[in-house]
């Protein structure tokens, strides 16, 4: 009998917006990407793309977030580049998150289901589009991960969005 282990990292700054691109993200996964390589193992990457996309329409406001949006961009770059696997991952929090006096100002309600069919359609809809004109054709994306767990038995517009 055979015996298979999935790795995957969660890859995204805090929930909150706390922390940085370069410390959570960016070292963390160079690290995984060197230490897998070293032992012939491949993983995948589940990476949020609301953050991002939150980050891509603020950073004109913060030069670190500018920067931050360009590091993002580069680490998923190396991941497809190093034939490490990248997937989608989202935090509906930051769907349509604001950024005001130096913080982050976040939704709510931090699961996806809570949110209607459209708003839901659209999260997803935008994330791959984005994901897909930045990072194609090196980027297969077939799996999705909930931020906080939130694929639940009453995702079905979830379900659908991610099959659409």
């Amino acid at each position: 009998m055979t015996t298979s282990i999935i790795l995957t990292d969660d890859w995204e700054v805090r929930g909150t917006g706390s922390g940085n691109v370069a410390d959570l993200q960016v070292k963390p996964a160079k690290r995984l990407m060197d230490i897998y390589e070293k032992h012939g193992i491949r993983s995948t990457f589940n990476v949020e793309v609301l953050h991002q996309l939150s980050s891509l329409k603020f950073c004109h406001l913060s030069r670190r977030m500018a920067s931050d949006v360009v590091l993002w961009e580069n680490s998923v770059h190396e991941m497809l580049d190093r034939d490490f696997d990248v997937q989608l991952h989202l935090h509906p929090q930051w769907w349509k998150a604001s950024f005001k006096h130096g913080n982050w100002e976040l939704g709510k309600k931090w699961n996806i289901v809570d949110y209607s069919k459209d708003e839901i359609f659209e999260m997803v809809e935008n994330a791959v589009s984005y994901l897909k004109s930045t990072f194609s054709p090196k980027l297969h994306l077939c799996a999705f991960r909930a931020g906080s767990w939130g694929a639940a038995p009453k995702s079905r517009h979830l379900q659908d969005a991610l099959r659409a």
